[in-house]
């Protein structure tokens, strides 16, 4: 499951932890630009409770080739798999 950019209307995160907790899916990716630290850090925190989540290092993986630094920065990758 590949989810880009759903983190950014917190009011959502509920429905889409439930959506995730009813479909069978064996790793989600998410990329997000980070908007919201506390709403984010909740989203995760309760992902973290049934999956294994972690966190992609993007300095490593992202080049700015027409971008400038500042708008690569608190881009995010996070990669989660439920226990089994």
């Amino acid at each position: 499951v590949l989810c880009s950019d759903l983190l950014y209307e917190v009011k959502s995160h509920a429905a889409l932890l439930s959506v995730l907790k009813k479909i069978r899916f064996r790793k989600a990716i998410f990329s997000y630009k980070k908007r919201h630290d506390e709403p984010e850090k909740a989203f995760f925190s309760t992902l973290a409770s049934w999956c294994a989540v972690r966190v992609v290092d993007t300095s490593a993986c992202i080049t700015s080739v027409n971008l400038s630094k500042s708008s690569i920065t608190g881009l995010y990758i996070v990669v989660v798999e439920p226990h089994e």
